[in-house]
């Protein structure tokens, strides 16, 4: 246990939606209205799996709230982290 970081860690992904970030006028759904490509979570499952061996506790947080976005980003690293 000594090797871990005291504590939960918690990371939170808001999509890469870059046009919407900077946007005046429009509603926080529409700001993080993102849907990660198959490829993108792969680009970030190795680190959350090495953060992973670092702490007791990893808390992700997918902050799409557009739809159900958030929903299948989790679906999708769900099944990354799996295999």
């Amino acid at each position: 246990m000594g090797s871990h970081l005291a504590g939960p860690r918690h990371r939170a992904l808001h999509g890469r939606n870059r046009g919407t970030w900077q946007k005046k006028g429009i509603s926080a759904a529409e700001r993080f209205n993102y849907l990660y490509s198959d490829q993108e979570p792969r680009e970030f499952a190795g680190l959350l799996g090495e953060l992973g061996k670092l702490t007791l506790e990893l808390h992700l947080l997918f902050n799409a709230c557009y739809r159900d976005n958030a929903q299948w980003n989790v679906f999708q690293l769900q099944r990354l982290l799996k295999d």
